[in-house]
């Protein structure tokens, strides 16, 4: 199995204009909902802090400032600066945020209502929530509200502008929004922004660009994993070179880069390049013993023994080596390991059923196969604009934990 690391920047300028755009679902060429208009988001005032929690800060400062005068200290240490900071946080902490941690969609709760409530409040992490929650595929997805919530923003993050101008190019009817988009897209691009790089590369490679293209497709593609390998993972970048997409067909290309860049980022790069080598149909990068060896290399380190995700990478492994017998012990300590996983029940039951299919494949002698060689062009970029869109969503569900005054408490 695979692993994934988030990573975002931040520190972007807040847009004002007003925009339609056509509801859809990203991947989906059509719709069955009305194009509808974005407005500007009604200011919300600020809630203001109870009365009891103002009292609890200033009765804190003032002790602290007391405690200051008496010590003879000229100024409070970045500890007690520190701990000062968790008591106002704990003090001003609204215990409502806490329901937003159940809001997995947008289907009407109590939970969803008490989150959207503070969202419309001003409440920032609120607000990422509802947008995660509106862009989840169902019968509650809402574009629409995804970009009324992202230009609710008072400060965003590139994720967040470039969610913005994403959506503008893939739903709008208008020809002048799609280029206004595209030209956002392309300004993240000069500012080094991975994710917007592959955005780009893709549009460039499917011919979807309105603008002229300013930069070369595969120079984009290569550069963003260069900078941040979640945007596109090494085994997209192999998979473009095997299917010499872009003018570029060089399996040992592909080859080199797989293994120079397993050595990196231990154990992540190991072990999804030990899946990527051990789950493909066809594997011309390497022998079936390079899986292995990777797999291996993180479970023989004991920090990483008892994961089940890894122990779950190196059955398939060992059932692409043929070797069996060893591959169904392996997945059955990946089901017990996963049952004592400290992973969400729900994910849990849902990993789960996914080993023991794999331990049915490697007791009939059968390799898991999870990935093509030879894909189809258009498939294969449509999937990467749909797939660097998910990755900045996903640091949307973030976990809301009360502020304490214990060190590493609370942190996810």
């Amino acid at each position: 199995m695979t692993i994934d690391k988030d990573n975002l920047d931040a520190d972007n300028k807040a847009s004002t204009e007003q925009d339609d755009i056509h509801s859809t679902e990203i991947n989906s060429t059509a719709s069955s909902k009305p194009e509808a208009e974005i407005t500007e988001p009604k200011p919300q005032q600020k809630p203001k802090s109870s009365f009891t929690k103002k009292v609890a800060v200033v009765a804190v400062i003032a002790i602290a400032a007391i405690v200051y005068q008496f010590s003879g200290d000229d100024e409070p240490s970045q500890e007690e600066l520190a701990r000062l900071a968790k008591i106002e946080a704990i003090a001003n902490f609204d215990e409502r945020l806490l329901s937003c941690n159940d809001v997995r969609t947008a289907k009407p709760s109590e939970a969803f209502d008490t989150c959207l409530s503070l969202a419309k409040e001003g409440q920032k992490t609120a607000k990422l929530r509802m947008i995660w929650a509106y862009s989840r595929a169902g019968e509650h997805q809402d574009w629409q509200a995804v970009f009324n919530w992202l230009k609710s923003l008072r400060t965003r993050d590139k994720g967040s502008e470039f969610l913005m101008y994403a959506i503008m190019h893939l739903l709008s009817n208008d020809e002048a929004l799609k280029k206004q988009g595209e030209k956002g897209i392309n300004d993240l691009v000069t500012k080094n922004f991975a994710p917007a790089k592959v955005f780009m590369a893709s549009i460039y490679a499917l011919g979807e660009n309105q603008l002229p293209p300013a930069n070369n497709a595969l120079w984009l593609l290569e550069k963003a994993h260069q900078n941040d390998p979640g945007a596109i993972d090494v085994s997209r970048i192999a998979l473009l070179y095997a299917n010499n997409f872009l003018g570029t067909n060089s399996v040992e290309k592909a080859s080199e880069l797989l293994e120079r860049t397993a050595q990196k980022r231990y154990p992540i790069n190991a072990n999804n390049i030990a899946w990527f080598l051990s789950t493909i149909d066809e594997n011309p990068f390497s022998t079936p013993k390079l899986a292995l060896d990777l797999a291996l290399s993180v479970i023989e380190n004991e920090e990483h023994a008892n994961n089940p995700i890894y122990v779950d990478t190196l059955a398939a492994a060992y059932a692409v080596n043929d070797m069996y017998e060893e591959a169904v012990l392996t997945q059955q300590n990946a089901i017990e390991l996963l049952a004592d996983s400290n992973l969400s029940e729900e994910r849990i039951r849902y990993e789960t059923e996914q080993f023991e299919k794999r331990l049915s494949l490697y007791k009939n002698q059968e390799p898991l196969v999870e990935e093509t060689l030879l894909v189809e062009k258009e498939a294969f970029f449509r999937e990467l604009k749909t797939s660097v869109i998910e990755y900045i969503f996903r640091a949307y569900l973030v976990r809301v934990n009360a502020p304490t005054l214990e060190a590493n408490v609370g942190s996810q």
